[in-house]
């Protein structure tokens, strides 16, 4: 595991964010797996629940904004509590992306034009 480098991914000058060999890779049965995802074709990057589940994260919806603090989470020792863990974070990213649904669904399509 020692080939997998801690990650640093830059959202603007200030702020930089690592993730570690654990937040990333995962290994089961003798095997190491690469809990990062490639899309083609999208302008955009998607951070997902290996990267969330490192950081606070805070959604501002007034201010269409989304602020990240500390680096919290502590890689469990039991199989049984990683399995756990990963379900909850699906859960957690479901329950944001309805919510995100829930609240954008009243916003007109040209306002989000104007993001762009």
């Amino acid at each position: 595991m020692t080939l997998f480098p801690p990650i640093n991914i830059t959202l603007s000058n200030s702020n930089t964010y690592q993730m570690l060999r654990d937040e990333y890779v995962l290994r089961w049965q003798g095997q190491c797996y690469l809990k990062l995802q490639v899309i083609q074709n999208i302008d955009f990057w998607i951070l997902g629940d290996s990267f969330l589940r490192s950081y606070i994260s805070v959604f501002d919806l007034d201010q269409k904004r989304v602020g990240f603090m500390g680096n919290t989470f502590q890689q469990p020792e039991s199989e049984i509590a990683k399995i756990l863990i990963y379900c909850a974070s699906g859960l957690m990213i479901i329950a944001m992306a309805v919510m995100l649904a829930i609240v954008c669904k009243d916003v007109p399509q040209e306002d989000f034009n104007s993001a762009r």
